[in-house]
């Protein structure tokens, strides 16, 4: 079974990066618009193109940049703006950059044991060629960002969605259909 749980809208300038400590969940990234360059500790850098989807293990120190050239780092604890919907906003101040909805992962096997506990780097999947993910992205968006009351509950549905969709790509690309 796996749960997921939206609980931020992340507005990153091009001139900031967000930097964020070691969480004791694993989390999910959606990226909205423009672009995402995700460090993490022990892990390559990854960039993100719209569409794309990131799946970080728990412990990792994260920075989330629009930019590679982003000079201003940010705590996200001294922007953040809860919002109707249940999704609590992180706004970086600027125009443009990139606009990501976080959610968190809780999954579980049986009881025996959960689905990323041994993930130890991040996990990418690039779906927005994909119409039916175009949409769901959308969709997401619009939850979030309306501020409507209770817009995180459909946002969650949907990004299980697509993690769904994600984890057959990966699952297929090694051959464990």
């Amino acid at each position: 079974t796996v749960e997921i749980d939206a609980f931020a809208l992340c507005d990153i300038a091009p001139d900031a990066a967000l930097v964020i400590c070691p969480l004791d969940l694993v989390e999910v990234y959606f990226l909205l618009e423009g672009t995402l360059h995700l460090a993490t500790q022990g892990a390559a850098p990854i960039r993100v193109d719209p569409g794309g989807i990131v799946i970080v293990p728990a412990g990792l120190a994260q920075c989330m940049a629009s930019s590679q050239l982003s000079t201003r780092l940010v705590d996200p604890a001294s922007i953040e703006a809860p919002l109707a919907s249940g999704v609590t906003r992180y706004p970086t101040g600027g125009v443009g950059g990139g606009r990501v909805i976080c959610g968190k992962i809780n999954a579980d096997l049986g009881g025996s044991f959960g689905l990323f506990d041994g993930l130890a780097h991040p996990l990418h999947a690039q779906l927005g060629d994909d119409p039916l993910v175009a949409a769901i992205f959308a969709t997401m968006r619009r939850e979030c960002e309306t501020g409507l009351l209770g817009g995180h509950s459909p946002a969650s549905a949907l990004m299980k969605a697509c993690l769904i969709l994600v984890l057959r790509q990966l699952f297929a690309g090694a051959g464990l259909n």
